[in-house]
């Protein structure tokens, strides 16, 4: 979306100021580009003061004002210049142009251009402007109009008005006023150009001063004495009819110019006041443009701030400032930065001494705990991952664990759901492998039963503190045992499960549901077998010992000691024999005295107990409460409770338990 200005303008419009006439004004004429030529949209002349000036601008919607120099304001050289294009004469004459100058005058007060050749010349010229700082100039006050202000030279208009053209006489223009002298003289070569000054007091001297220029200037080209003799009388009758200024143009040139210049007159008094005006315009519009294009003021660029720190830092005085303060700072800094780190230091950690203290106690603490892991293993942790890699179809018998001497397990294989007992053990040790924990090394397998198959696995424990991320499905944190067996719904809550979990019941002994099957009492069969359940051993450190099942000083009655071994002194084993609690993943378990399995539970005619009421509670005693608790446990585990007797049964179980607690 363009944006509109608050004053439009018109690209092709511009406006052409010239001071000249008898008040020291200003002639004000307006032209619109069209094609190779202009035409005069307005003549306007004002006061010296420019009243008027700027509206009349806003009006015309002028794009570009210029603003016409004095010729004896302006340095002016023509040089020769091979024949070639313009794109490789403009780099040697711009060289010519540095060589002359040395750089007195700035670029942006400084016009180059390549005159244009007539027919039949094999040269050509190069026209040099330039604009000194010291030359004072008048500018017109245009005031605020958005216009673009340059200046053009008189010379530059005299040569927009010879163009290719090669009048017998020259084009003359002079001002009493400020002492300007412009002359542009054909030869043969092509068109020599002169800015000078003549002042003098007496109008006499001043035009016989202009004679004798224009001789000098012809005499210089080479022309001959008859050509001067033939000249100087026109020349003086033509400077004569100027006044106080002029122009003096040949009659032929103004037939050659009129085309290119939509609304001027035939009129000769016209052209000497309106002429040097006609030809700033033609030079702007055409091939000329560069020498109408020299500006007061460089142009203000538009840059960034790093650019406008090197600009700064370019000059000698900012740069010595500027590398001082760099070896200041380079010397300070560092103490300076030091200074506030420490003081940050300090404030963060005011008391240094007591903090070494405790990192060296920590570092103590670390040391220990790295040699006893190189001296134990954690038994609890390699027992669970050694559980939750036992398919169910396996049901171990012991576990043998101890430090430095690796894993041995046995058991039996169970064919189950088409899987195949030795493909159970296989599946067992491929398991353990995956886990990373372990590296079977051995399996043996006995003779197949049919319906079990007995096994022994023998392993090496490779990164014992490994921590294992087991599947969903196989992690018995997510998916218990019984969940897995019975379905979530015949089991209880997470929260009621591990309350119940944790009261023992009358006469047997309660095994924490966590995933396997609770125990089953020891048939005759099972005891007389003995070396059938080989006890699993287990050390935490290099000496070995066997620890009972469940922690019991005594030997349960009914039970052989042989069964169970005793703890060797000083030992720190881990001992699992049949308990699901530690060992198996998906098997069955071993069996504890008066224990009996889900499955018998589950199948018992188990009464649901009646209703009772808070007072009758309050009056039973601890034994009593915990009696009771164990009845109403088994009566939860009862499939297909209604309810509203489910609910019954867990807040009287849970009234149960605080009495117990709180009963004598």
């Amino acid at each position: 979306m363009s944006r509109k200005t608050k004053h439009p303008v018109d690209v092709d419009v511009l406006a052409v100021f010239h001071r000249v006439g008898d008040r020291n004004g200003w002639l004000g004429m307006l032209f619109r580009r069209a094609g190779s030529g202009v035409a005069i949209l307005d003549t306007r002349s004002f006061d010296a003061d420019g009243t008027g000036m700027s509206q009349w601008l806003l009006d015309a919607k002028a794009s570009q004002a210029l603003a016409v120099l004095p010729a004896s304001r302006v340095i002016c050289r023509v040089h020769p210049l091979p024949a070639g294009s313009k794109e490789r004469l403009l780099p040697a004459l711009r060289l010519q142009a540095e060589a002359h100058l040395l750089g007195g005058v700035p670029p942006h007060r400084i016009g180059l251009a390549i005159l244009p050749a007539a027919e039949g010349e094999t040269g050509r010229s190069g026209l040099i402007l330039a604009w000194p700082e010291n030359a004072r100039v008048e500018l017109p006050p245009i005031g605020d109009a958005p216009v673009v202000l340059t200046c053009v030279p008189e010379i530059a208009a005299l040569a927009a008005l010879m163009g290719a053209h090669r009048p017998a006489e020259p084009i003359i223009w002079a001002n009493r006023d400020d002492g300007s002298v412009a002359i542009a003289l054909a030869h043969d070569g092509g068109v020599a150009y002169r800015a000078t000054r003549e002042e003098s007091a007496d109008a006499e001297e001043w035009r016989k001063g202009i004679a004798r220029a224009v001789a000098e200037t012809a005499f210089t080209l080479g022309h001959s004495q008859a050509y001067l003799t033939a000249l100087m009388p026109e020349v003086d009758a033509r400077v004569a009819s100027m006044g106080r200024a002029g122009l003096s143009l040949p009659p032929e040139l103004v037939g050659a110019i009129a085309p290119n210049v939509a609304g001027c007159k035939a009129d000769p008094a016209w052209w000497r006041t309106h002429g040097i005006a006609v030809g700033s315009a033609l030079a702007a519009s055409g091939e000329l443009v560069s020498l109408a294009s020299l500006m007061p003021k460089a142009p203000q660029r538009v840059i960034g701030p790093v650019a406008q720190v090197l600009q700064r830092l370019s000059t000698p005085k900012a740069a010595t400032i500027a590398v001082a303060a760099a070896l200041v700072a380079i010397v300070a800094a560092p103490p300076i930065f030091a200074g506030l780190r420490l003081a940050v230091l300090k404030a963060k950690l005011p008391d240094l001494r007591e903090y070494q203290r405790e990192m060296a106690e920590t570092e103590r603490q670390l040391a220990m705990y790295r040699e006893l892991q190189k001296k134990t293993w954690p038994m609890t942790k390699l027992l669970a991952d050694i559980a939750n890699n036992t398919p169910e179809a396996i049901e171990l018998n012991s576990i043998g664990l101890a430090f430095g001497e690796g894993l041995t397990i046995q058991g039996d294989a169970k064919p189950k759901d088409g899987v195949l007992s030795w493909e159970a053990v296989d599946a067992l040790a491929r398991q353990l492998n995956k886990s990373g924990v372990f590296q079977c090394t051995q399996q043996n397998l006995g003779k197949d039963e049919g319906n079990k198959r007995e096994f022994s696995v023998l392993a090496t424990v490779k990164r014992p503190y490994l921590e294992v991320k087991y599947a969903p499905d196989e992690d018995f944190a997510v998916n218990t045992l019984a969940d897995r067996r019975y379905g979530k719904s015949a089991t209880m809550s997470g929260e009621d499960e591990s309350s119940a979990s944790a009261l023992p019941a009358s006469g047997t002994t309660e095994v924490a549901d966590r995933g396997a099957a609770t125990a089953t009492p020891p048939t005759e069969s099972a005891l007389a077998r003995g070396s059938s359940r080989v006890p699993a051993t287990g050390s935490a450190g290099p000496r070995r010992g066997s620890a009972r099942r469940g922690g019991d000083d005594a030997v349960p009655e009914g039970v052989d000691s042989a069964e169970i071994n005793p703890v060797a002194p000083g030992g720190d084993a881990a001992v699992a024999s049949g308990d699901s609690r530690g060992l198996s993943r998906r098997g069955s378990s071993g069996t504890a005295p008066g224990a009996a399995t889900r499955e018998e539970r589950a199948s018992a005619a188990v009464a649901i107990p009646d209703p009772l009421t808070d007072e009758q509670i309050a009056a039973m005693s601890k034994a009593e409460a915990e009696s009771a608790m164990s009845r109403w446990a088994e009566a939860r585990l009862q499939p297909g409770l209604d309810e509203a007797t489910a609910d019954r049964l867990r807040k009287e179980f849970y009234r149960l338990m605080e009495q117990s607690r709180n009963g004598a």
